[in-house]
């Protein structure tokens, strides 16, 4: 399977494939990687986020992005081995899958490059990018092998699909 990057337009619809894809396939196949839920101002803003592990099948902790009083790095730094051991290479891996790239790499460099390192590495990786958010995950564009592609509603289940049988006609 490429390393595919499914870019959307920031509707919550995005996150359904892989939603869809750790739910339906996750007892079958070895994932890591992790997934979000957001949620958001009456403004819009983003104001907190649950950190879920696909390893563990739970959330790990809550990011709040409304405290200036906390930084992100030191909220996340407290879980960054476990989560940086979840994301080894060095284990039996059948897919890495990441919903959604460009909200909290860019400001904890540990985890960028290991995300480097996976989407260097020889296993399978889908991951999704909020439109928006695509400059902030410009560290990926030196690995050659990546795929970039739109995600909307119109074919949503077109990828979804597309993903199962690429897993299976390895």
């Amino acid at each position: 399977m490429p390393k595919l990057i499914l870019v959307n337009n920031g509707n919550e619809k995005r996150n359904s494939v892989i939603t869809n894809f750790s739910h339906d396939l996750g007892s079958l196949i070895r994932i890591r990687g992790f997934q979000f839920k957001k949620y958001f101002d009456d403004l819009g803003h983003l104001v907190a986020l649950d950190w879920f592990s696909f390893l563990r099948r739970e959330m790990l902790f809550t990011l709040q992005f409304d405290r200036p009083d906390l930084p992100l790095y030191s909220q996340i730094e407290p879980f960054l081995e476990d989560i940086l051991r979840e994301l080894s290479i060095f284990q039996l891996i059948d897919v890495f899958l990441f919903d959604e790239l460009g909200l909290i790499e860019p400001f904890v460099k540990p985890l960028q490059q290991q995300l480097i390192t996976i989407f260097s590495s020889k296993h399978s990786v889908i991951a999704t990018v909020n439109r928006t958010n695509r400059d902030k995950i410009d560290y990926l564009n030196r690995i050659k092998d990546i795929q970039y592609q739109t995600i909307d509603e119109q074919n949503n289940d077109k990828f979804y699909l597309k993903l199962i049988g690429e897993l299976y006609d390895r």
